[in-house]
């Protein structure tokens, strides 16, 4: 991970001139503490100077420790924000993905090969590469954003870097997330800047999502209905005969095509013409439009009794559970491994609880998220080596009276950090396997430090974002990834016991649940489409919320949360995972008919009880800005929509 810098200009030394750049690339080496570079040098295009100049600050974490940008003999210059996971490049085990990368591009005798190149990565990315032969700069994200890059553009420059600057006179925008952007500077003579970048469209998933219709069986992937058989009546007669044979009978025939879908997406069956055999998801939790106070599944329990002993092959929840588990597993082990432990072990002078200090640490509210993937992370991580658990709340001030008369009774305010994540990470924390140093870290903060704080950095950070909400969860994500405040440890008895008063983590890496919500029905919102327009409404709403994820979330989250010299990664935005969870049936992933802290997010609630996580699987979704309660800190009544003057 690293903070990545570039400017083209038409004049020399344009940025360079202005008194806030200084702050920007303070900003940046934050990001990237370790090895930081830089090159400028000019270009002639038609006689005249085109001026180009890059910065790279780096985080190592991953083979050699490589300084940025990368210039090769040939003029091509390389800053590369991200980290290769998976797709058409491989990356060995202890190689530097930024040297694959740069090797890879250099290979390219087209355009069409580097797009092909930087699309099909999978994992977090921003980019900058810049191709003298051709002279193209190319650059973007990730289609889910979650890595930051802001552009500013002028009559005159053109500037790309991680983070910006709200006292800029150029305003910086986030690049979108969705495209491929190629600027070609032998046309920014004869046009503006801005007419000079072609877009290539960046597909999300590519050469992952079918929009086929899927059910689970033998752990592989098979169609099952095409949108014709769903439509045709004489399909859903055959259906609804199989319900009644059944005893099952429906409460809302005026919606039966929309019924036939639900229940086609849950039901293999092996005929057409008969259907005294089939496949079923056996969930408890889908209704599926039955009458009231039967589901489906309960009527069809009984199936699974004859699994062991039948030459049919049923699809059940325990599969999928399995399954999800798995590809859940492996995107956190890819997140956790490979990381510069043994000389990141052997630097510290200091070791935590008699062992050696974490590389590895979790955003952890105790949520059902952040614990499933603490759970999960145990199994990754050597087991000598502790994993920090970080808890951020803000100060909150409950009333004490004074003893008399209620007439002349006094009000005085006593300070607290007893909000509902501090809560919930202490109970969940109990739940964690016991043979596990767990390194759990209290983070306060106070009022006075908030503001503080905000002025001087996160305002910086959230820019160019400046809602309510985006003050709130940018200022909270800040100060947990700051990961400074009081080590507790549970002990046998599940009893806490402070460790030290203060205590600063040293990992570099840190996991995030954000994307859980997206995709598995998690938010309030959810339930309200359901109510408002039924299953297609809401599997509509939860697609439109992980398209939206770049724009509404995870560029701000980045730049928060690195400005501390870590890298925050996502394994519930692993590619893998989210093409698997995208060909589930919404049924599956959610059922908002159900009461909350049941209904959203199914299937992880499974994950999490076959974990033995029984606190956290019932808890509802809490939002960081409220489990946290920063916003309740400055007494404001504000929507998180409107703009907040704080930021300014």
């Amino acid at each position: 991970m690293c903070g990545i810098f570039c400017e083209i200009s038409t004049k020399s030394q344009q940025f360079q001139q202005h008194v806030c750049r200084e702050s920007i690339h303070k900003s940046l080496s934050r990001r990237g503490p370790d090895v930081s570079g830089s090159c400028a040098f000019a270009i002639n295009i038609d006689s005249r100077p085109v001026y180009l100049s890059f910065a790279g600050y780096v985080l190592h974490l991953r083979g050699n420790l490589t300084k940025q940008p990368i210039v090769s003999s040939s003029g091509d210059v390389l800053l590369w924000n991200g980290e290769i996971f998976g797709g058409k490049l491989t990356v060995d085990e202890f190689a530097n993905d930024t040297e694959v990368l740069m090797k890879k591009l250099l290979t390219c005798s087209n355009n069409d090969e580097i797009i092909d190149i930087l699309s099909s990565v999978d994992g977090p990315r921003a980019y900058i590469y810049y191709q003298d032969k051709s002279k193209l700069l190319w650059y973007g994200r990730d289609c889910f954003g979650r890595r930051s890059l802001l552009s500013c553009i002028k009559q005159d420059s053109f500037v790309l870097s991680s983070v910006g600057s709200r006292n800029l006179e150029m305003e910086f925008e986030e690049v979108p997330a969705k495209n491929i952007y190629c600027l070609h500077l032998s046309d920014i003579y004869d046009k503006p800047f801005i007419d000079a970048i072609q877009i290539y469209s960046l597909p999300l998933l590519p050469h992952k999502i079918d929009n086929n219709l899927y059910l689970y069986e033998h752990r592989c992937l098979k169609p099952i209905f095409t949108e014709n058989q769903l439509i045709n009546n004489n399909f859903q007669d055959k259906l609804l005969r199989f319900f009644e044979n059944l005893n099952i009978k429906f409460h809302d025939e005026k919606n039966l095509p929309s019924i036939c879908c639900c229940l086609a997406k849950l039901i293999h069956l092996s005929s057409d013409d008969e259907f005294t055999k089939y496949e079923v998801l056996q969930n408890t939790s889908c209704k599926c439009c039955l009458c009231e106070n039967e589901t489906f599944f309960d009527r069809l329990k009984a199936v699974d009794k004859v699994n062991s002993s039948s030459s049919i092959k049923y699809c059940s929840i325990e599969l999928l559970q399995g399954q999800f588990y798995e590809i859940l597993l492996k995107s956190v082990r890819t997140r956790v491994n490979n990381l510069p432990r043994e000389n990141f072990n052997e630097s510290c002078d200091k070791k935590v609880s008699g062992f050696k200090k974490p590389c590895v640490g979790v955003l952890f509210s105790g949520g059902i998220d952040s614990v499933v993937l603490a759970s999960l992370a145990d199994l990754c991580v050597p087991k000598h080596e502790p994993i920090d658990l970080i808890n951020v709340a803000f100060q909150q001030h409950s009333s004490t009276f004074k003893l008399g008369s209620k007439k002349h009774q006094a009000t005085n305010k006593t300070a607290h950090f007893d909000v509902p994540d501090r809560v919930s990470g202490r109970l969940a924390l109990k739940e964690l396997p016991t043979d596990r140093v767990w390194n759990f870290i209290e983070v306060d903060v106070t009022l006075d430090e908030l503001k503080e704080e905000r002025k001087n950095k996160i305002a910086d950070l959230v820019y160019p974002l400046d809602s309510v909400l985006d003050d709130s969860i940018g200022c909270a994500l800040w100060f947990a990834a700051r990961g400074i405040g009081k080590l507790y440890s549970v002990s046998c008895n599940n009893s806490f016991s402070l460790i030290q008063e203060y205590y600063e983590s040293p990992v570099k890496v840190l996991l995030c649940g954000m994307g859980a919500d997206e995709q598995l029905g998690g938010y309030s919102r959810h339930r309200s489409k359901y109510e408002s327009s039924g299953w297609d409404g809401l599997t509509a709403e939860m697609h439109m919320e992980l398209d939206r994820i770049s724009s509404r979330n995870l560029g701000r989250d980045d730049r928060c949360i690195s400005d501390h010299g870590r890298e925050v990664r996502f394994p519930f935005l692993d590619e893998n995972v989210v093409s698997y969870l995208s060909k589930l049936p919404t049924c599956v992933k959610c059922d908002p008919r159900l009461p909350r802290g049941f209904g959203e997010k199914i299937l992880l609630r499974e994950l999490a009880g076959s974990l033995g996580l029984r606190y956290c699987s019932s808890l509802p979704k809490r939002a960081i800005q409220f489990g946290s309660k920063i916003a309740k800190i400055e007494g404001s009544k504000e929507k998180g929509a409107e703009r907040c003057d704080r930021l300014k």
